[in-house]
């Protein structure tokens, strides 16, 4: 009945030849489906199959075959047996993930600000002494370099040695903290290995992890000490009169 109800049939008539399955499949599903049969029915290989069907050249759902071959008391295959089940609303649920988890990462390679996700990795004081990357974004390998595709998964000090200096372990300790206690921080400073300002927004999305956001602030720094620059002109221009 369930075979019935997936093709469309009426339950009252007998099982249409096996030709007229051809009709239900899309071609490629189709030819996978006989390719596997026909594995199945000479070598006695099982196969577990997800096919889509189609009515009147429009899918209209998807199925999963499973099948074995069928032996008589000498080992010989005498036939074939197998169950399908319809697997439609799981499969759009799973290409709706699918799509979603697109979406989401063209959004984080697309960011205009730098991403990085990453761990601690401690020493046997329990002093932190390198970080771990889990996950980079596009903007964070144009702003320093570090190529996503090689360094997530390794350590910072692996992929970018000169990094790790005594002023960049304070850093370290800044991340720590939020890892720690999952309070969020906010702060600017000056990195000397990329020699950039930086404005960074750190967070935990998950208890022993840290991730930041940042970006490169050097031109608004630059146009905050011009304005501060003019402004004590003009201060000192005026108590000379």
């Amino acid at each position: 009945k369930e075979i019935y109800r997936m093709y469309g049939f009426d339950p009252s008539l007998p099982p249409p030849p096996y030709t007229e399955h051809m009709k239900l499949f899309t071609k490629e599903s189709w030819n996978t489906l006989t390719g596997h049969l026909e594995k199945t029915a000479t070598q006695g290989i099982p196969y577990d199959l997800e096919l889509e069907m189609e009515r009147e050249h429009a899918s209209f759902g998807w199925m999963r075959a499973i099948g074995e071959a069928v032996y008589d008391e000498h080992d010989r295959i005498i036939g074939l047996r197998g169950t399908a089940q319809d697997i439609t609303e799981s499969k759009e649920k799973d290409d709706e993930l699918i799509r979603t988890k697109n979406l989401y990462e063209s959004l984080f390679q697309n960011l205009p600000l730098a991403f990085t996700h990453g761990e601690l990795i401690y020493d046997d004081n329990g002093e932190p002494y390198d970080l771990r990357m889990i996950t980079l974004n596009q903007k964070h390998e144009e702003l320093t370099g570090i190529v996503s595709k090689e360094a997530e998964g390794e350590l910072l000090m692996k992929v970018r040695p000169e990094i790790i200096t005594d002023e960049q372990r304070q850093w370290l300790k800044v991340i720590e903290h939020t890892e720690k206690t999952g309070e969020s921080q906010f702060f600017e400073f000056w990195s000397e290995p990329y020699q950039k300002f930086l404005e960074v927004y750190m967070f935990s999305p998950q208890p022993g992890s840290a991730a930041t956001i940042f970006a490169d602030v050097s031109d608004k720094k630059a146009i905050e000490k011009e304005l501060i620059d003019a402004k004590d002109a003009a201060e000192l221009a005026n108590k000379q009169k």
